[in-house]
């Protein structure tokens, strides 16, 4: 008889039944296109701390299974399995921006395509994991911690040299696919529309809520941030219209496959023997979306880079990004390469999502107490909700970091 250990309790709820050991057939027997796999167990458990995944539910399984055509050994793998949310709310999101689509055809299409381009001038990409199995619910992808990938404390946030290391990896996979689309433009077919439509859903109550609390727990009880009321009023007024304006494109300007969620949360990285990184792979393509490379650029200047590079070394960031998407571009026999002045431009005219992933994400993202990041919190008009997202907009180290980043993102606006 086949045992199977489940630890499911701090994972998002859902309906768990169909996690079995005939799921793990189906997905095995594609992966090694051998029918003869047979499933002796499986044990899951979180991939993921509890309030670190909104739109998904992500567990790591061991699967214990034999291929009866070639041995009669147990042998183990390491999957990455990845599944819907059952919250209401976020299951609305979930369906109006097409997250699942999005983030399907990046693995099955978009990153395939980018891989190649990268291969043919002998510099492979190495972007994101494997994508093992794919149905129309769930994604199951390979455990690159088993090739000693680990995430890093997001309290923490990224030095310079962890933040140069991706800023590389990111031009190169914003090259390729500017250069993907002039040859092959059906491949972002779920990646042009922006983050908010006309149709009223969850996540623009979200937007609204968030905002105004920033506004009144931060900006107005801060004397350092005083300053900036006016400035904030208005921003958050005109929020919804601010968050479209991001995901706006015109014809004249340069474009790119946005990972759109672009923070250290969505990276793994790999140290070498003396422990010195040497690699980082990019997870999460749910929020992809084709525009201005300034949307990646100031999504992660903004949430992941610590106050010494926020504060010292953002023109580094900058024009090693410049460097490396040029030279790749280049390689590629790309035309019209921007300059290093053009992608400044860029990050100054998408500023507004600075402002808006500082007030309305980065909050969220160093929330101490896992149970206070439940999603109902950031929609709910509830005496407890409202207390919930009060204690989150107080925290000290988050009101250290809006003292430093907003004045330097309001000023460059101007």
């Amino acid at each position: 008889m086949s045992k199977n250990k489940n630890n499911l309790d701090n994972c998002p709820t859902i309906e768990s039944n169909w996690i079995s050991n005939d799921f793990f057939q189906t997905v095995l027997s594609s992966h090694f296109h051998d029918k003869s796999v047979k499933i002796i167990s499986h044990e899951i458990k979180p991939a993921a701390k509890k309030g670190e995944n909104f739109a998904s539910a992500v567990y790591r399984v061991i699967v214990t299974y034999q291929l009866l055509n070639k041995t009669n050994h147990n042998e183990k793998i390491s999957l990455i399995l990845k599944t819907h949310s059952s919250n209401g709310a976020v299951q609305e999101v979930i369906e109006e921006f097409h997250v699942f689509e999005r983030e399907l055809t990046t693995y099955k299409e978009v990153l395939i395509e980018c891989e190649k381009l990268m291969c043919d001038i002998n510099e492979p990409l190495n972007f994101s994991p494997q994508l093992i199995f794919a149905d129309s619910n769930n994604l199951v992808f390979e455990d690159v911690s088993e090739r000693g990938y680990r995430t890093i404390d997001r309290k923490e946030r990224l030095d310079l040299q962890h933040a140069l290391l991706f800023i590389e990896k990111l031009a190169k996979f914003h090259a390729t696919t500017a250069f993907l689309y002039k040859q092959n433009p059906d491949v972002f077919r779920y990646h042009m529309e922006g983050g908010l439509t006309e149709v009223e859903t969850p996540y623009h109550a979200f937007f609204r809520t968030v905002v105004n609390e920033f506004v009144n727990t931060v900006v107005k009880s801060d004397p350092n941030l005083n300053q900036y009321l006016s400035f904030m009023t208005d921003f958050s007024e005109n929020i919804i219209e601010n968050v479209k304006k991001v995901f706006t494109r015109s014809n004249n300007e340069f474009h790119v496959q946005n990972h759109g969620d672009a923070w250290m949360n969505n990276m793994l990285w790999k140290n070498d023997d003396q422990g010195n990184v040497i690699d980082v792979i990019v997870v999460d393509h749910q929020e992809g979306f084709f525009g201005s490379p300034g949307i990646d650029l100031n999504h992660f200047i903004n949430t992941s880079c610590n106050m010494d590079v926020q504060i010292n070394h953002i023109d580094d960031l900058l024009s090693r990004y410049h460097s490396i998407l040029s030279n790749t571009l280049e390689k590629l026999g790309a035309k019209n390469i921007p300059t290093e002045d053009d992608i400044l431009e860029e990050v100054k005219r998408k500023m507004d999502h600075g402002i808006i992933v500082l007030t309305c994400i980065l909050p969220i993202m160093l929330i101490e107490d896992p149970d206070l990041a439940d999603p109902s919190n950031f929609f709910s008009e509830s005496d407890e909700a409202k207390e919930v997202r009060h204690t989150i907009y107080s925290n000290p180290k988050y009101i250290d970091i809006v003292r430093v980043i907003l004045p330097k993102l309001i000023q460059g606006k101007m």
